[in-house]
């Protein structure tokens, strides 16, 4: 037999590096995984905690909560067939005879109207539903925003201050000019 000690001793170093860098890769992908679990764990726990105050805060706007997750099956077809796809809202209300769908966010993005998932999901709302006005409820900032898609007939205003448009924008300098020019005249 050959003396094998120069071959083991040729491959030990790089074998040894291999073992290391795959039990490395390893307990990366577990650590990967659980830092994952958790931080879904604590979206979903913060949105909870959203939709459970949301129905105070709702309350205290002067709305009446008429059901909670309520599901509705809409069809859609797929090759002319049929397929039915559920639309789950986070809070149907009612307010001076309107329905509304409310929908629930906590977060940076998910609060922003123009998001896209948030929008698309408004949009699913307003096919499904129907409602009178779709309201967005953002629970950090302790705010509720009017959403309105005019082609769909859902124009509400929840009675705040709106932003200012260019045309408004155009009018408020308009206004702010004719007094400057009254003041100073």
């Amino acid at each position: 037999m050959q003396n094998l000690e120069p071959i083991i001793e040729t491959f030990a170093i790089p074998l040894m590096a291999l073992i290391c860098i795959l039990i490395g890769m390893w307990v990366g992908v577990r650590i990967l995984r659980m830092w994952n679990r958790y931080w879904t764990q604590r979206r979903f726990a913060r949105g909870r905690a959203g939709e459970e105050s949301a129905e105070k805060f709702l309350r205290n706007r002067g709305y009446s909560i008429i059901s909670t997750q309520e599901a509705k099956v809409v069809e859609m077809t797929v090759d002319g067939d049929a397929v039915p796809v559920t639309v789950i809202a986070d809070f149907i209300l009612s307010k001076e005879g309107k329905h509304f769908v409310a929908e629930v966010k906590t977060g940076m993005k998910a609060v922003e109207p123009d998001y896209t998932p948030t929008r698309r999901q408004l949009l699913e709302y307003a096919f499904a539903f129907r409602p009178d006005g779709l309201i967005l409820v953002d629970m950090e900032a302790k705010k509720e925003m009017a959403i309105g898609f005019p082609y769909a007939g859902i124009t509400y205003s929840t009675g705040r201050v709106r932003a200012l448009t260019p045309a408004r924008t155009v009018g408020v300098f308009s206004f702010a000019l004719a007094m400057a020019c009254y003041w100073w005249g």
